[in-house]
């Protein structure tokens, strides 16, 4: 199988519809003393375990757009997936690192994440870690503000 093929992928997507993207950006971290429910932009309810990380974009310089965030601006990941993806900087700051893959989404897709099932809307970046089961969705306008193409 190879992406000149057209295999399909995660989400009924073809592998083709991948780019590479760096992560860049900060947040603001706490660690999950309870569980957590929270809901999505688009009013998706998903839950963070006790233990997980509950997340919030940070913007010294407030030029950032949020990124995937419930209603109230906090989401969670666990705590597996902050340890692989997000390094200290001071405090409870944190900064985005490594690489994830992206694609559009289309609207009305089901997204399996971790902490819940996510109704993709229109302009919204289904992204993923290839080497985990990680999935999650984020809304397009802040896509752009987490995320730089490697191509």
């Amino acid at each position: 199988m190879n992406e000149a093929d057209g295999d399909a992928d995660v989400a009924g997507s073809r592998r083709a519809d991948w780019q590479r993207f760096r992560r860049c950006g900060q947040v603001r971290a706490r660690r999950l003393a309870e569980d957590l429910a929270w809901r999505t932009q688009g009013g998706d309810l998903l839950r963070g375990r006790a233990g997980d990380w509950a997340l919030r974009t940070h913007s010294p310089d407030s030029t950032h757009l949020p990124v995937r965030h419930a209603a109230d601006g906090d989401w969670t990941i666990t705590d597996d997936e902050f340890r692989a993806t997000y390094a200290w900087v001071h405090g409870d700051v944190y900064e985005r690192t490594g690489t994830v893959e992206a694609r559009r989404g289309v609207a009305g897709e089901v997204i399996e994440t971790l902490e819940g099932d996510v109704v993709v809307r229109s302009g919204d970046w289904v992204v993923r870690r290839p080497e985990t089961a990680a999935i999650w969705v984020v809304p397009g306008e802040g896509f752009a503000g987490s995320s730089q193409s490697t191509v």
